[in-house]
């Protein structure tokens, strides 16, 4: 399956998942579902080789039959928040760039969390002091209105309306606390990349004709600092694999295989509280 040349501001997305696929976690065969999907997925699919792909958004103006811009691959209409698909249905879930389009990207991520078998990786602005400034300054952008705008005012928005979406930044430590919240039975392992990103088209979209220049100026400085101090990037890829069982289970859970269910483990409790201070 030939891809199309990519785009070099999708070269951090291609090169996260090429990485998984080295380490032989993504494989061409795995099922993969694209929430919040556009067609940078579908080219950063056809470049790894998937062939197990599903294409998923609430924009039906994406899906023209075989004309769907998403062809080869299968498209459909999937709210990111409220999926209406079975447990673990597909091994990957991925996001790129959407999570900060929904209503709770909390939610969002725990929807891909309960449908993926392997893992789940998502793309999204890295909260940091840098950006924070840069949000203040009006480089970044607090609310994408921005996007909106390059949807003709009718989409772009959070949950792909015409109301621009607050842009919801994250650390690696929020997106292990949420995980780690919502599956506490569970010991997971995570991944956490991250890239300096360079809003090119938000400036030129600008009437300030100098946010442009400045940002051109600064450019060269702003990425030798980000290779050297993540806190300077503005980019984030963070990657949850889904824990096995029993392997992975924490040592204060039993596990019944019959019911494929789970319990805490009494035992291990008793060897380390005492109950007269129950009692007390």
């Amino acid at each position: 399956m030939a891809g199309p040349s990519l785009n070099p501001h999708l070269h951090f997305y291609r090169d996260v998942l090429l990485g998984l696929k080295r380490e032989a976690l993504l494989g061409e065969e795995d099922e993969v579902l694209f929430s919040c999907a556009g067609p940078n997925d579908r080219d950063v699919a056809l470049a790894l080789g998937l062939r197990r792909v599903v294409m998923s958004n609430l924009d039906e103006r994406q899906h023209q039959g075989d004309k769907s811009e998403f062809a080869p691959y299968e498209w459909r209409f999937i709210d990111c928040e409220q999926m209406s698909l079975a447990d673990r249905s597909f091994d990957w879930v991925v996001v790129h760039s959407g999570l900060h389009h929904c209503h709770s990207p909390h939610r969002g991520l725990l929807e891909m969390y309960r449908v993926a078998r392997k893992g789940i990786i998502f793309f999204e602005p890295l909260d940091s002091w840098f950006t924070r400034l840069g949000s203040r300054v009006a480089v970044g952008q607090e609310y994408e209105l921005a996007a909106v705008f390059d949807n003709d005012c009718k989409w772009g928005g959070v949950a792909n309306s015409e109301i621009p979406n607050y842009v919801y930044r994250w650390t690696a430590s929020e997106f292990k606390k949420t995980i780690n919240t919502f599956s506490p039975h569970l010991k997971h392992s995570f991944r956490f990349f991250y890239k300096l990103r360079m809003p090119r088209k938000s400036f030129q979209m600008s009437r300030n004709k100098l946010k442009p220049l400045i940002m051109g100026a600064a450019e060269p400085f702003l990425m030798l600092m980000s290779k050297v101090f993540k806190s300077f990037n503005n980019n984030c890829a963070f990657v949850a694999l889904i824990p096995s069982v029993p392997q992975d289970l924490q040592p204060w859970i039993a596990y019944d295989e019959a019911s494929n269910g789970f319990r805490v483990d009494a035992g291990y409790l008793r060897q380390r509280f005492s109950d007269h201070a129950k009692q007390g």
